[in-house]
């Protein structure tokens, strides 16, 4: 992994749910670091808080408590419009499960968007979709709509659109979710590549212990806690260190 700079630290993070005298924790005091070219694997059981830490840190939600820094700084209102969209703008990318690509656009033209919301240049809208539809390997698909794509080929898209603006933190949720095997490795062998190549720093939301395996370091959440962690430099065998580690978190 590259020198350890940290690009985003969640802070004490809480998010609870009030249903009458009841109070539910999603998040229950969440505290990490995100370093410079590292991809975070977030895992635990459905429920465990996994998505939940994703929407706050990506100012998709608000926390109940704690806060973020990001580059060293603190993060204030982030989540409170337009303070929110200012925060994504400059800071987050964001890959889906479902691809989320607007369906009436070619391949360029998704991409292109959030560079015209940032009011660039045509010229320079034209050279960054171009080096992006060659880095994720679209070259001669770019005039297609998402319809006229495979499953793999739309999320190629959607990281590629997700990276254009060259944000510090790339959260993605359950980036393979829906696709097969093959694909999902050709997938994840990519997002590995663009990890080294740009420094690129990566939270992924995972259910997958295979996934995880990609991932610098893995993160295990029960019940709104970090509980766990385990980072791919310790030891040789990882895959069967994560597989573990999965297995007596969701036993409990």
């Amino acid at each position: 992994m590259n020198e350890r700079i940290p690009i985003l630290h969640a802070r004490n993070l809480y998010k609870i749910y009030e249903k009458g005298e009841e109070k539910v924790y999603a998040l229950d005091g969440v505290d990490f670091e995100l370093y410079k070219g590292e991809m975070v694997a977030v895992m635990g059981a459905s429920g465990s808080g996994k998505s939940t830490l994703l929407n706050v840190l990506g100012a998709l939600d608000s926390p109940t408590r704690g806060g973020i820094r990001i580059h060293g700084k603190e993060a204030k209102n982030y989540h409170v419009e337009p303070n929110a969209t200012k925060y994504r703008s400059q800071n987050i990318g964001f890959v889906f499960q479902n691809f989320n690509l607007l369906k009436d656009l070619t391949v360029e033209d998704n991409l292109a968007l959030p560079l015209i919301l940032k009011n660039m240049g045509d010229k320079v809208i034209s050279q960054k979709v171009e080096e992006m539809i060659l880095l994720v390997g679209l070259d001669g698909r770019q005039k297609h709509r998402p319809v006229e794509l495979s499953g793999g080929q739309q999320q190629r898209v959607a990281i590629a659109r997700a990276l254009i603006t060259s944000p510090p933190v790339l959260l993605a949720d359950e980036p393979t979710g829906n696709l097969d095997y093959n694909t999902s490795i050709e997938i994840l062998e990519m997002i590995l590549k663009i990890k080294e190549s740009m420094n690129q720093s990566i939270i992924m939301v995972t259910h997958d212990p295979k996934v995880a395996t990609y991932a610098d370091r893995v993160i295990f959440l029960h019940d709104g806690k970090l509980v766990d962690e385990y980072r791919k430099s310790e030891k040789k065998g990882h895959m069967d260190e994560i597989l573990n580690k999965t297995k007596k978190i969701l036993e409990g």
